[in-house]
């Protein structure tokens, strides 16, 4: 190996070779600051997704459903971003899905809108509020409902509030056939508080129904399942591969549906349920069925 007698020179090589790792050690570091960042960021952007997607499955506004699509869709992006590598635009997308999602869910809660600036535009904005209001009892006595034989407590005691928020709505509708716009505004303000105060009840009864019905779904899908393995085992090949991987690829969906929760695992048992409807068409095409 060759020896450097020049001091100075050799000062410099050291003090290169010194500076070019310590660049690499921080652009590592800073790497690894950036996954994390990006990692816990996509992280918040999810459980923001699951808020608004319950708050806008009860109250069904339209307005909110496009911010909810757009968050999708960036959490989409900023999920797939990650997957590669590129954690800065990850870090970018899921901040912007965030912010969707904050809307959408300020949207639903009828936070954001126009300010009205006549009294004609203050009196179609009151009508708005309590047509929206109206939609969004209908749709909480009918999340009540389904949700009676699952939790009857709970339920009788949201009824008693849906009531006390159908008098107030009543009573703002006939403020605002009067033209009493400061009382019909006082009392909107008072049922989107009592809203507000039992979404996340309303959201968990939902929720609750959603999963028994899925529970009820996955036992049905399974039985299907087993019928149709026992059917393949007496048919012919090259059925019987056929219909086997079929089912074997239906198996791993309601596999990843039991680990899931809510439109993930519908879904699945969605595309779980058209495997095996794949198969089971290609054993009756082997018992010469068309």
């Amino acid at each position: 190996m060759a020896t450097i007698h020049n001091k100075p020179l050799a000062c410099i090589l050291l003090a290169l070779v010194s500076i070019s790792a310590f660049t690499t050690v921080a652009a590592a570091d800073a790497a690894t600051r950036q996954r994390t960042s990006a990692e816990q960021l996509l992280r918040l952007a999810r459980g923001a997704n699951e808020t608004a997607y319950e708050r806008i499955a009860v109250l069904s506004d339209p307005q909110a459903q496009a911010n909810y699509t757009l968050g999708n869709a960036l959490l989409g992006q900023a999920e797939g971003n990650y997957t590669i590598g590129n954690y800065t635009a990850a870090h970018r997308l899921a901040l912007q899905a965030m912010h969707a999602f904050k809307d959408a869910i300020r949207q639903a809660e009828g936070e954001l809108g126009e300010q009205p600036e006549t009294p004609g535009e203050e009196r179609r904005a009151l009508n708005n509020s309590l047509e929206r209001a109206e939609s969004f009892l209908n749709r909480i006595q009918q999340i009540l409902l389904a949700a009676n034989e699952s939790n009857p407590d709970l339920v009788k005691e949201l009824n008693a509030t849906w009531m006390i928020s159908y008098d107030k709505l009543q009573t703002a509708m006939a403020f605002l056939r009067e033209g009493k716009i400061n009382e019909t505004a006082q009392l909107i303000g008072h049922i989107r508080s009592t809203f507000n105060q039992t979404l996340d009840e309303i959201a968990h009864l939902r929720r609750a129904t959603n999963e028994a019905k899925v529970s009820g779904y996955l036992k049905s899908i399974e039985n299907r399942l087993e019928a149709l393995r026992k059917q393949a085992d007496r048919a012919p090949e090259p059925q019987i591969t056929t219909a086997n991987d079929l089912l074997d690829d239906a198996e791993e969906k309601l596999n990843e549906a039991r680990a899931a929760s809510g439109q993930e695992a519908t879904s699945l048992l969605a595309e779980a349920q058209d495997l095996i409807d794949q198969a089971k068409d290609a054993l009756h095409t082997s018992h010469g069925k068309p």
